[in-house]
């Protein structure tokens, strides 16, 4: 058995190991409740990023190729292409611009064709 003094030493550490878990309890609380806001921050990010990449297959092909129509210059489109010009790198981002740039005539009505010597 315990002798009469050893009784509350022991209660004293047990106190104080409670009250350690207590301590570690609430940081581990603080830490949870950060990882939280971090998760609901990055979940708001990606919704945000799917919506901007969903954005475009929202437009009908009309107003799509309207848009297109803005982004051209009145320089000819150079064949054989060039990769870093107008129309030809709307044909690059994807099937859909890619239909949607080759059937707007309007993108190909000044078209140069360059021969080689």
């Amino acid at each position: 058995m315990y002798s009469h003094g050893g009784l509350p030493d022991l209660i004293l550490v047990a106190e104080k190991e409670l009250i350690n878990l207590a301590e570690q309890v609430q940081r581990a609380r603080l830490i949870y409740e950060d990882l939280l806001v971090q998760h609901a921050s990055k979940f708001a990010q990606i919704t945000h990023y799917r919506l901007a990449v969903a954005a475009d297959k929202m437009l009908p092909p009309e107003l799509l190729s309207e848009i297109f129509l803005f982004c051209v210059d009145d320089h000819p489109v150079i064949l054989p292409p060039k990769r870093a010009e107008i129309p030809w790198n709307l044909s690059y981002v994807c099937s859909r611009w890619r239909a949607v740039a080759l059937d707007t005539a309007a993108l190909w009505r000044n078209l140069r064709i360059e021969l080689m010597s």
